[in-house]
């Protein structure tokens, strides 16, 4: 067989995901209604301007992927963070946190919120 490594489509990138969601939901039964959940979420002062946000979604067994976690620089350090993820998990039953590549750099404060970390590796 021979074959050839290309940049997907968004139509590649949801059969990716669904085929992966298939295969995964044989192996262990969902536990939530809906297989993929968005919870993104924004912190605003009292004239509407973005102070912090969160794009994340809870997916298939109540596990959360946080994607993006951003704070304003200006405004590090007061818990806004901390607000959004206890948000994200206040939204449904939270029993493992997933971080993006870009929120690595942060695991050791969000560890100390009390996530535990699941290693992608450990997973396959």
């Amino acid at each position: 067989m021979v074959w050839s490594i290309q940049e997907c489509a968004a139509q590649d990138c949801r059969a990716i995901g669904e085929g992966l969601v298939a295969y995964n939901l044989r192996q262990v039964p969902m536990t939530q209604r809906e297989p993929f959940i968005s919870v993104n979420r924004k912190a605003v002062d009292e004239s509407g301007t973005l102070l912090a946000g969160c794009i994340a979604e809870i997916y298939c067994w109540n596990v959360a992927y946080v994607e993006l976690l951003w704070v304003d620089e200006r405004y590090r350090g007061m818990g806004l963070g901390s607000e959004l993820l206890a948000e994200v998990e206040r939204t449904a039953a939270v029993f493992d946190l997933l971080l993006g590549d870009n929120l690595q750099g942060r695991k050791e404060h969000i560890a100390n919120e009390g996530y535990k970390f699941l290693d992608l590796a450990d997973i396959s």
